[in-house]
């Protein structure tokens, strides 16, 4: 049963994407069950420059089931994120 039709109480990330003034990193799954690919990518386009996109493969909604430390470092190594330089 999708996770969808049990939620009584749905978080509502669109009200604070203006919030939102940090980088993000998204990775979504193109066969994610609970939460449609389409979604995710409508999250990074409303956050714009903020927001970096990663689709996955294969993953469904579990994508820390794989190891995405190297990514993450990259990532935030890019953006002057943590640590020194």
């Amino acid at each position: 049963m999708p996770v969808r039709l049990l939620l009584l109480d749905r978080f509502d990330t669109q009200s604070l994407l203006s919030r939102i003034t940090i980088p993000v990193l998204i990775f979504h799954s193109v066969d994610d069950p609970e939460i449609s690919f389409a979604m995710g990518q409508q999250l990074a386009s409303e956050l714009g420059a903020r927001a970096t996109f990663i689709p996955m493969s294969g993953m469904g909604h579990y994508p820390h089931r794989q190891d995405l430390s190297d990514q993450v470092a990259r990532w935030a190594q890019e953006r002057h994120i943590g640590g020194s330089n």
